[in-house]
This record gives C-alpha cells, structure tokens and sequence, in this order.
C-alpha cells in the first residue's frame, strides 16, 4: 500500500519477531514513501544493526537525528555504533549530546562514560534496542546494571556487569515509538 504507516508497523512486527531483512525491506518502502520520518531512520538503523552492517545503521542514525535532533535515544545509538566501528572521537561527541539532552537519564551517563578500547570492545554487537521511543512519552531511567530492554511489554532482567567492562547498550524509554500518530 502507499501508506507509510502500514510498512512502519509491519517492520516493528518483523523486527519483533527475528525477520530482520523482511523489516528492513518494510522500513526501506515506509522511507521511500515518507523519507522524513525520523523514528523509521531509527528503526531502520536498530535493524541493519541486528542484520550486521554497521556502516548502513550507522547512516541510519545520522540521518534519523538530522530529522529530529532532540532525540537521545538517537544519540544514544549513534554514539554506541561510532565506538563499534572505532570512530571514537564521534562516539564520545554523540554520546556528550544524549547526556545533554538528558542529564537525569541513567542510560546516556552509561553510554557517555569513557570509551573502552579493550578487545571486549570490539566484540560483535550486542542486540539493538527497542524502537524508537515516542517524544511524547514519559521517560524513566533504566537499572543503571545494564539494560533493560522494554518492548511491547516484555522486559529482559538486568544482568550483572562482566568482568571486562563493555559500554552497555542505551536503553530507550519503555514506549514503543511506530505505533505513534504519523509525522
């Protein structure tokens, strides 16, 4: 259908479910119908992260915060992809903008701690986070152990810190964004 947002929510289902190249698909056709939408970049983004392909997600990233920049979720994901693909004078930039556009969030003072550089570093990537959350959305902060991924209702347990210190992944605030009215 031309309606962006039937491929929007079919691509939140896909993801949902482990169908990651058919979400991508279903992303892809909802941005060639409404390319400036920011959540689908972003959801886009979470996708080609799960799928591998860091240079794609991180496009998808920059591009979702070029469309709404006061999004630390945004940040959040684009600072913790830079890292991974060892561009960590970037990191560090975007992960300092997701602490400044929410300093009381316990996720964005996870993300913008120092970079590590250790071989635990560059292990693969952990899975992505929920979709994006919605702007109008209450937000509250994660346990600060390390994530706790909320989607759709179902919640993984924090688990204890490694003995090797990896950034943990940000945690956007528990609402699933997509099922938000269209921009």
């Amino acid at each position: 259908p031309a309606n962006p947002r039937a491929h929007i929510n079919l691509g939140l289902a896909l993801h949902e479910s482990g169908d990651h190249p058919a979400s991508r698909a279903s992303y892809e056709r909802a941005l060639a119908l409404d390319p400036a939408h920011a959540e689908t970049h972003f959801n886009l983004g979470l996708t080609l992260t799960r799928l591998a392909d860091l240079p794609a997600a991180l496009a998808a990233y920059e591009r979702a915060v070029a469309l709404d920049p006061a999004r630390p979720a945004f940040y959040q994901n684009l600072s913790l992809t830079h890292e991974r693909l060892g561009n960590l004078p970037a990191a560090l930039a975007a992960a300092r903008e997701a602490v400044r556009l929410a300093p009381a969030a316990a996720a964005t003072h996870t993300t913008a701690s120092p970079v590590s550089t250790s071989p635990a570093a560059t292990s693969p990537p952990p899975p992505p986070l929920s979709p994006a959350p919605s702007p109008s959305a209450p937000t509250s902060p994660p346990p600060s152990t390390t994530s706790a991924i909320s989607t759709s209702n179902k919640t993984r347990s924090p688990t204890p810190s490694p003995a090797t210190p990896k950034p943990p992944p940000p945690t956007p605030p528990s609402s699933s964004p997509a099922a938000t009215s269209p921009t």
